[in-house]
């Protein structure tokens, strides 16, 4: 049977598109006002998820323009986020998978209340015990684009929701696009003080998913660190990132290594903090590329280091 979902010539994919393509909007850009191209932009989807799954409604998406991992999707009146790496561009097309935002979150950012769209999960559910009463007793995890407004969140930082309120507890930025906000139960039988239509939505004042003004902003990297390291020697390497020559204190990256082919084994990696890591050569003579991913931008840095003897 012919997949018309897995054609492998750009020239049929561009026409298929054109017929059975459904407009979306891609971090506020979708229609020939916004998008620089004066095209519409336009995917096909697909159903991802298992039946049975909380999951279930989870869609492929696949495009001829490029999409990323934490990308805001508007796709049939609803909000949508990518949650995986996208598969890279294969005969013209870019493949990712997205999953609809569950909740609104009212979130206090810079004295305005802000609609946050998010997507939220239950992580364990009991109850505790207190002098006065029987509490719930649960933890969630909000799942939402990493921008310029997110990142404004704090630990610690509380909002009301289902008339309970919450405090941040963790941020996890590991995931590119991506920011996982760890949150505990405080309190019970709280009002909530806005209502979803009352709030400020974040598109009204989200710039892009670069965090920029969407005007000349120049974004630099630079890699510190030995081009060499000596067998059984642990080298730190530090990767910065400049906004417009500035460096950039915000900054978060993910680092990885490519072996080169080479048995994983030959070197250690141990990550620092957010911008440094460290790397011990296990074995030699080796050669082994340092990567280190913009949390933010998705931009990668990398860094070629020499694994070598004494001698």
């Amino acid at each position: 049977m012919y997949n018309f979902f897995n054609l492998n010539d750009d020239t049929d994919y561009k026409y298929l598109i054109s017929q059975i393509g459904e407009e979306v909007i891609v971090n506020n850009i979708g229609n020939s006002e916004d998008n620089k191209e004066g095209e519409i932009l336009k995917a096909i989807t697909t159903n991802a998820g298992k039946i049975g799954s909380k999951y279930q409604d989870d869609k492929n998406i696949t495009t001829l323009f490029e999409i990323k991992q934490g990308d805001f999707i508007e796709y049939n009146g609803l909000y949508w986020l990518i949650i995986f790496p996208v598969n890279k561009k294969s005969y013209g097309k870019y493949k990712g998978v997205m999953r609809v935002f569950n909740h609104i979150i009212p979130m206090e950012i810079e004295d305005k209340i802000i609609g946050v769209p998010v997507i939220a999960e239950s992580e364990n559910m009991g109850t505790k015990i207190n002098i006065y009463l029987t509490e719930p007793k649960e933890n969630i995890i909000l799942t939402t684009q990493n921008n310029e407004i997110t990142r404004k969140l704090k630990l610690n930082d509380e909002f009301t929701k289902w008339n309970r309120i919450y405090r941040i507890d963790s941020m996890d930025y590991t995931e590119a696009g991506i920011i996982r906000l760890k949150c505990s139960f405080q309190q019970l039988n709280i009002e909530e003080e806005f209502e979803e239509d009352k709030l400020v939505p974040w598109k009204e004042i989200q710039k892009d998913n670069n965090g920029n003004d969407n005007g000349d902003t120049e974004t630099t990297y630079s890699f510190e660190g030995s081009e060499e390291i000596y067998y059984l020697d642990t080298e730190i390497y530090q990767a910065i990132k400049y906004i417009n020559g500035e460096i950039d204190d915000t900054a978060i990256f993910a680092f990885s290594i490519e072996y080169q082919g080479n048995d994983s084994s030959v070197a250690t990696l141990n990550i620092i903090d957010d911008t440094s890591c460290e790397i011990t050569a296990n074995s030699y003579p080796y050669t082994i590329k340092l990567i280190a991913e913009d949390t933010k931008t998705s931009e990668v840095v990398e860094k070629e280091i020499l694994l070598r003897g004494m001698f």
